[in-house]
């Protein structure tokens, strides 16, 4: 086929074309990847999240895998693209150690624990993912796993605790007059619910109060479970008697 008075091989055009979509992609998921383990690195530890750092290896792993098929061993687009592997083999390895760093579960009194661990002063509003890199994290990483760990389990037992207690915010007492007397009775559509949710926050309470690693709210859990036996046992009284 002619074009502008010239032989054209669009096959040619096609081929090039193909070519291209591959360069511009990779320049594109390096440029992205780069931009965001800057963030990652020198921003803000809680601003961090584990599942956008997991996200990123993953959809720039499918990218080297597509891509490695269409450059030519060698070549230099191909070196660019083992050189972002290895970037990313690195951020997988320390993967771990994120994690940790990003457990929501992370109290002050955690992280009083990785500063001994680590031998460093932590600001955990302020630090930065860059500032671990220096203290040789990796090789703490069972240390800061198992505390990681003991962090997440609590931060459970603190959830369901919180949650009961929310559960309550909304829950009413209501009170009705005995026929056409001025003496005041407990309503049984509300007793019933009330009831029922005593009797779950019970079982929840002594679950929580036998769990080995309730021993930092301890004091906490017991007030619950007594104070839903005691609540449990006044209704029963006033039951008996209205």
């Amino acid at each position: 086929m002619r074009l502008f008075g010239f032989e054209t091989d669009f096959d040619d055009l096609k081929e090039i074309g193909r070519l291209l979509e591959n360069y511009a992609k990779l320049w594109q998921d390096i440029n992205d990847f780069a931009e965001q383990k800057q963030k990652w690195v020198k921003g803000k530890l809680q601003h961090l999240s584990i599942e956008s750092v997991s996200s990123t290896i993953k959809y720039s792993n499918r990218t080297v895998i597509l891509l490695k098929k269409q450059f030519e061993k060698g070549s230099q687009p191909f070196r660019i693209l083992m050189k972002l592997k290895e970037e990313l083999e690195k951020l997988h390895e320390i993967e771990p150690v994120i994690e940790v760093l990003t457990n929501p579960g992370l109290a002050t009194r955690h992280w009083k624990q990785i500063e001994k661990i680590l031998d460093m002063e932590i600001d955990p509003e302020q630090v930065s993912l860059s500032e671990f890199f220096e203290k040789q994290i990796d090789k703490k990483l069972h240390e800061l796993e198992t505390l990681g760990e003991k962090a997440s389990k609590e931060f459970q037992l603190e959830k369901m605790l919180n949650t009961m207690k929310s559960e309550w915010v909304e829950m009413n007492l209501d009170l009705a007059k005995w026929k056409t007397s001025n003496v005041k009775i407990l309503k049984s559509e509300a007793l019933e619910e009330i009831q029922t949710l005593l009797d779950e926050h019970i079982i929840k309470a002594q679950t929580i109060r036998s769990n080995p690693s309730v021993e930092f709210m301890k004091e906490k859990a017991e007030e619950w479970e007594r104070t839903m036996i005691f609540i449990q046992d006044a209704l029963d009284n006033w039951i008996k008697v209205q």
